[in-house]
């Protein structure tokens, strides 16, 4: 589906920024719950030595308009266009190394499939 790439903005915005969860849950929801339903911990889900170092910097401050424009699916619509978050995704990190800066990818993919346990 086309859009989730919008899924830690919108949870900020939609869960977070009107009160529905803290921080601290946000991150779970995003993170470790997601690791543990699919089977990837310890690898995934945490920050901790030896698992992944996955991490998605994000500017508060930086509310944004969603338009498909922007977005990098292959899909040519967005659910999501015109919906406004209040948040900006600034960097993304995969396994450490820096993969999206300000919304545009980084080098070249290293993403790797990873089988459910």
């Amino acid at each position: 589906m086309g859009g989730c790439e919008n899924l830690v903005s919108l949870l900020f915005s939609e869960g977070y920024q009107k009160g529905r969860l803290s921080l601290p849950q946000l991150a779970e929801r995003l993170s470790g719950e997601a690791a543990r339903l699919y089977g990837l911990t310890p690898e995934k889900g945490a920050l901790m030595e030896g698992a992944d170092a996955d991490i998605v910097l994000i500017d508060p401050n930086a509310p944004r308009v969603l338009t498909a424009a922007k977005e990098h699916s292959n899909a040519g619509y967005s659910i999501w266009e015109g919906f406004r978050v209040g948040c900006t995704v600034r960097r993304v990190y995969l396994r450490g190394e820096l993969v999206s800066l300000d919304g545009e990818p980084v080098g070249s993919p290293n993403g790797k499939y990873l089988f459910a346990k």
